[in-house]
């Protein structure tokens, strides 16, 4: 199940990071939504300790981290455009935004996968999975978010 899950989430971001940047302006919630998951869900399986599922090979494995990287710099391109037409409170675009908050979830999930690899050098790895704090100023993605995102939005 959980390769069946990366596959299709590589799928998914082959897709949207293969389209021009050109179409990034005109992207739906539904586009942004799908990237944000997508990249989430592979944060988690990189995370995920679970029999059969190999998360040595999946974390020296540099796609999911290659992937984050094209997304970041396609968001902060995308942004910095967006940007140099807009007055001034108005900026940052949400797509600069959300370059800047990819750079603190960067720095929050090397320090955690960090951790994460030091601790299971000394103990032995439970099949349960960490609590995953969220980096300072990302609470507003919470899972209570994606909920509310999906089922209308009265979270807003």
């Amino acid at each position: 199940m959980l390769q069946d899950c990366y596959a299709s989430t590589r799928q998914l971001l082959d897709y949207l990071l293969s389209l021009p940047i050109a179409e990034y302006f005109t992207f739906s919630a539904l586009e942004v939504f799908s990237l944000g998951q997508a990249y989430t869900l592979l944060l988690k399986l990189s995370m995920v300790e679970e029999k059969g599922w190999d998360l040595d090979q999946f974390q020296n494995d540099p796609t999911y981290r290659e992937y984050f990287r094209r997304l970041r710099q396609n968001m902060q391109q995308v942004g910095t455009a967006i940007d140099q037409n807009q007055p001034r409170p108005c900026q940052p675009s949400f797509f600069s935004a959300c370059a800047t908050k990819m750079d603190k979830v960067k720095v929050w999930y090397d320090a955690r996968l960090a951790t994460s690899q030091s601790a299971s050098k000394t103990t032995d790895r439970s099949r349960d999975m960490a609590i995953l704090n969220p980096p300072e100023g990302m609470e507003i993605f919470d899972d209570r978010f994606w909920e509310d995102f999906m089922l209308g939005g009265s979270f807003f």
